[in-house]
């Protein structure tokens, strides 16, 4: 509440975007170390004045765009129930109803994912044992490209919720291991992006940013 997320012009210097901010009675900052190529800000906003300034910053040629900095939460997602056998011999693919839902076997001829780097945008990925957090075991054969955690700017984007490394392990959990279960394109390579806390919320600042950091760090696939 309170903070509008500002996207100026590319090719603004910060004083000219501190200069354009004051007209509107704002005070921007980058919303991270990776704003400044995007020129992605925010600011403080008096609800009670929110639909004047966007209306203002709307008007405005050294704005691309202006939006409050809505909260965005995971989707929850069901447990699953159902038999399979054969290839491959990871034990709780009997469960992975999906994989059959969306025929992943007559898939896996063509590709596995193979050179695929995608971005999972989420909680992050506990993909490494650093201090309390711990590696995913079924993740280990599975292979990471740097990512940033947006929440705590950190470089290391670790999960403290799940649904991240749930989502994760989806695309590419290491698959024919006789371990866990198995990913949709267990070749892909994961780029850990944390834009949501332990609980579960992000704001559009951070999901931007993740975003366009994705984009110009290799990843050829956006999971949100």
């Amino acid at each position: 509440e309170g903070v509008v997320v500002v996207d100026l012009a590319d090719g603004l210097t910060p004083g000219q975007g501190a200069e354009g901010a004051a007209r509107h009675g704002l005070e921007l900052r980058y919303n991270s170390l990776h704003s400044l190529a995007s020129a992605l800000t925010v600011a403080h906003v008096p609800e009670g004045r929110m639909a004047s300034v966007l209306e203002e910053l709307a008007g405005d040629p050294q704005v691309q765009a202006a939006e409050p900095d809505y909260l965005y939460e995971s989707m929850q997602m069901p447990p699953v129930a159902v038999d399979g056998s054969g290839f491959p011999n990871d034990p709780l693919y009997k469960y992975q109803w999906h994989m059959d839902q969306i025929r992943v076997r007559d898939a896996w001829p063509w590709s596995t994912g193979q050179g695929t780097v995608v971005a999972v945008i989420d909680t992050g990925v506990a993909y490494l044992d650093s201090g309390r957090f711990r590696q995913v075991e079924d993740l280990a054969g599975t292979r990471i490209v740097p990512g940033y955690d947006f929440v705590n700017r950190s470089p290391h984007a670790l999960d403290d919720h799940a649904h991240g490394t749930h989502v994760a392990g989806t695309v590419a959990q290491t698959t024919n291991n006789g371990k866990g279960v198995v990913g949709v394109a267990f070749d892909a390579a994961i780029m850990p992006i944390k834009v949501l806390s332990g609980q579960g919320f992000g704001s559009l600042a951070d999901i931007a940013d993740g975003i366009r950091f994705a984009a110009d760090h290799g990843a050829n696939v956006l999971n949100m």
